[in-house]
C-alpha cells in the first residue's frame, strides 16, 4: 500500500487551554485533531521548582498535518505559550493510508 508522509503534532497542555488550543491550530491548517485527557507530572529544568512544574491533570492533543502546518503550529505556540504555560509539544514524522483525509 502506498504511503504519503505527514507530520504527527502532539501537544500536551493545562485542561484549561484545550479549546482554545484546538481552535488555534485549526485556524493554523489542521483538519482534524484526537484529544485526550490525562494526568502528568513535568520537568522544564528552569530554576528549582521541586520536582516538577506541573503535576496533575492535562490534554494530550494530536493533529496530522502537512510539513509547512507543523511549522506554523510549532511557531505559534513557542510565541503564545511555551514561556507563560504548562505547553510542551514535539513533531514525529509518520506515514499515512488515505492521505486525502489530511490534505
Amino acid at each position: 500500500m502506498k504511503t504519503t508522509e505527514l507530520r504527527l503534532v502532539t501537544i500536551l497542555a493545562e485542561p484549561e487551554l484545550a479549546t482554545r488550543l484546538v481552535d488555534e491550530i485549526r485556524a493554523l491548517g489542521a483538519r482534524g485533531y484526537s484529544l485526550v485527557e490525562g494526568r502528568a507530572e513535568w520537568q522544564r529544568g528552569r530554576g528549582d521548582h521541586g520536582p516538577s512544574d506541573w503535576n496533575g491533570p492535562n490534554v494530550r492533543i494530536d493533529t496530522v498535518v502537512r510539513s509547512e502546518v507543523s511549522d506554523a503550529i510549532l511557531e505559534h505556540l513557542a510565541s503564545t505559550y511555551f514561556e507563560h504555560y504548562a505547553v510542551f509539544a514535539y513533531v514525529s514524522t509518520v506515514f499515512v493510508a488515505r492521505p486525502d483525509r489530511y490534505r
